[in-house]
């Protein structure tokens, strides 16, 4: 074989063994978007029932207790989860699930 031989099919298996990682990272990345987009929203699922919760067990409390109390559930289901998500995310998706009529348990 010559070095000119060697040399093509040398570069042409680096650019295979280049296109394939490419695509491995590619579908890593892809997967881990994804499995962040399930823990958010496990995180979501389990916020009425937090939302419940807080109503039952804070009765005359004030919405501010309710609030923390959600919050605190919800970052303990983050951490679950592993999903990043922010105090502002979880107070907006409460805020979203009072404002709904079929999920309204009375509002914080």
């Amino acid at each position: 074989m010559e070095i000119g031989e060697i040399l093509t099919t040398s570069a042409g298996v680096l650019v295979a063994i280049v296109s394939l990682l490419f695509t491995v990272f590619k579908t890593i990345k892809s997967q881990k978007q994804i499995n962040a987009s399930n823990a958010t929203q496990n995180v979501y699922a389990n916020l009425p029932s937090h939302i419940s919760d807080a109503e039952t067990i804070f009765k005359n409390g004030t919405g501010e207790a309710k609030l923390a109390y959600v919050l605190i559930k919800a970052t303990q289901d983050a951490l679950t989860y592993g999903a990043q998500i922010s105090d502002t995310d979880i107070i907006n998706k409460v805020e979203e699930i009072l404002s709904t009529p079929s999920k309204n348990k009375g509002g914080l």
